[in-house]
């Protein structure tokens, strides 16, 4: 669940909301409820969200260029959560999720 909430007095707010799931299993499943409450009128609010599961081009991709299936996996789960680490401040924690 996620929300962006603008009260009345926050004009000219601009904002917007992702949701990125990736579904790594036939039995995962996610859920998503991205939501907007709005009580200005002049402002820019947006949301949006994606569920999908590994893209097997990519992985057949990599394999073709000689990476092992697990690590092509590996990488393209990297690229997708480095997206949202890489924006961490805190190093220790940053560093600490790169590792893993």
């Amino acid at each position: 669940n996620g929300k962006i909430y603008v009260r009345p007095d926050a004009q000219k707010t601009n904002a917007y909301q992702s949701c990125k799931n990736v579904v790594l299993s036939p039995d995962a499943a996610m859920n998503t409820k991205p939501q907007l409450e709005i009580y200005a009128d002049d402002v820019k609010c947006s949301h949006g969200t994606t569920t999908g599961k590994m893209n097997e081009e990519a992985l057949f991709y990599l394999q073709s260029r000689g990476i092992p299936k697990d690590a092509a996996r590996t990488l393209l789960l990297y690229a997708f959560a480095e997206e949202v680490v890489s924006h961490i401040k805190i190093q220790p924690i940053r560093e600490y999720l790169e590792g893993i």
